[in-house]
């Protein structure tokens, strides 16, 4: 059981520090190449190609929180439990960002309705806004993640000496 503990953790290290660099590769890349678009392109640009970010990042951000679900259940009774909570609480925040600012953002540009310049250049500018939001909540959660880890683990080894 104390494997299956572990490698729970383990596991949701790898899919919360993916799913937070991805944000992180986002947040330096994309937004900017956004900005960087004479704004009268920027929604036929989003219509064609935003699929492709969110075709990666639902599932991704969606087996992230899963995992840290998984992880605090099997480690409900452990000592440092207390990070999985915020690991899972901050995974959770960024789909409830996502829910709440995201998709509405997303909807509005790509309901195809003519927009002014300033207007899209707002919707970028909040866009991005939210986008850290999200991008912060997901260095808390690898963080604590991996202070969960760190705080599980060597409370296994105590008890394995325990018993011996």
């Amino acid at each position: 059981m104390n494997r299956l503990r572990i490698l729970a953790i383990a596991s949701a290290i790898l899919l919360v520090t993916i799913f937070t660099g991805a944000m992180l590769f986002i947040g330096v890349s994309i937004i900017p190449f956004w900005q960087s678009l004479p704004p009268s392109e920027f929604p036929h640009w989003f219509a064609t190609n935003a699929h492709f970010i969110g075709n990666f990042m639902i599932p991704l951000g969606a087996s992230s929180l899963l995992i840290s679900i998984i992880s605090l259940i099997l480690n409900w009774r452990a000592s440092g439990r207390g990070w999985l909570v915020v690991t899972t609480a901050a995974i959770a925040s960024t789909f409830l960002v996502y829910a709440f600012e995201h998709s509405n953002l997303n909807a509005t540009l790509l309901a195809g309705v003519p927009m002014e310049e300033a207007k899209i250049t707002d919707l970028i500018i909040l866009w991005r806004f939210w986008h850290w939001v999200r991008t912060a909540l997901g260095f808390v959660a690898s963080i604590s993640t991996i202070s969960a880890l760190k705080q599980i683990s060597c409370g296994i080894g105590q008890e394995t000496n325990r018993i011996l």
